[in-house]
């Protein structure tokens, strides 16, 4: 009913008061409880304790200084490199079939000195073919100029013999006005002019053709004798010599290997240009470049033990 559901609302607000009650009431005794707690805390806290700094007496050696330059001597560690160094290699490609001597490591060579030696056979054979087909371009080349030489004298001969038709066509061309030639010897003198003017031409054409030839030919002669030149160099290239007389490091090669240019024969490195590397802090070096401005021309001593 109403006035029942009324009851219910009336109860349920009084139980939410009761509730919010109870709760303040135990917040203001926790936060009575807690100054309560700070306050004893700081009641019976006890007074720090201050030491008393005492005074030490240190004894020192008292020096009289006297102004003056002093130049550090600084102890560096570094390593020995050569100054001039070289990586060999071969530049043609093949079998090993000897070695020098002094090719091995820390061996000494001199300059000039045979290394290595590939197998000629094949670049001697290169070689020949090579020389042949430039003998052959030679022989082509002689032989078109004596056809071009042929062919001239040729044309020259054709040449007087249209200039011999050509008077004889204006011979029979007088005695025909006069009628005294007929007209069958003008149509054989025009038949023959007409043959020696062709000859001529054609002769013509064919110096031309042959000049071409020629042109050709001459062209090849010269990548003929680059590809001379260039299996002479390769044979030669067969023997690795010494650049310089030096020590040899890091050697590869031996008798019977196959070996192509990426391969390194040896390291060469030059006795008489030994350097010492070694690096300075960024301190040192810029208080030397304060001091001095240069670093050039400073004495260094170098030690080494090996």
């Amino acid at each position: 009913s109403p006035t029942g559901q009324q009851a219910l609302s009336r109860g349920s607000i009084w139980r939410s008061i009761a509730r919010s009650l109870v709760m303040t009431l135990v917040a203001a005794s926790v936060l009575a409880g807690g100054f309560a707690g700070f306050r004893w805390l700081v009641a019976t806290r006890q007074p720090p304790v201050v030491q008393a700094i005492k005074e030490r007496a240190r004894p020192v050696e008292v020096v009289s200084v006297t102004p003056g330059t002093v130049r550090p001597e600084l102890q560096l560690f570094g390593t020995i490199v050569a100054g001039r160094t070289v990586d060999l290699r071969v530049l043609v490609g093949g079998e090993v079939i000897a070695i020098a001597q002094g090719l091995r490591e820390g061996g000494r060579v001199a300059e000039g000195e045979t290394l290595v030696e590939i197998e000629p056979f094949e670049y001697r054979g290169a070689l020949v073919r090579a020389q042949a087909e430039l003998a052959e371009a030679e022989a082509r080349v002689v032989e078109t100029e004596a056809r071009i030489k042929l062919e001239r004298d040729a044309g020259e001969h054709v040449r007087e013999q249209l200039a011999i038709a050509e008077r004889e066509i204006r011979r029979l061309q007088t005695l025909a006005a006069r009628d005294a030639a007929t007209e069958a010897q003008l149509d054989a003198s025009r038949n023959r002019l007409s043959l020696a003017r062709a000859g001529v031409e054609s002769r013509a054409n064919q110096v031309r053709v042959l000049e071409a030839q020629l042109t050709r030919e001459r062209a090849a002669l010269h990548r003929f004798h680059f590809s001379v030149e260039k299996a002479e160099r390769d044979l030669a290239a067969t023997r690795l010599v010494a650049p310089f007389a030096g020590i040899v490091a890091n050697a590869a090669a031996e008798r019977g290997r196959l070996m192509t240019q990426q391969d390194r024969v040896a390291t060469l490195s030059d006795p008489t240009r030994f350097e010492a590397r070694f690096t300075l802090s960024d301190g040192i070096y810029g208080r030397i470049l304060a001091a001095e401005g240069q670093l050039e021309g400073r004495q260094v001593r170098v030690v080494w033990r090996g």
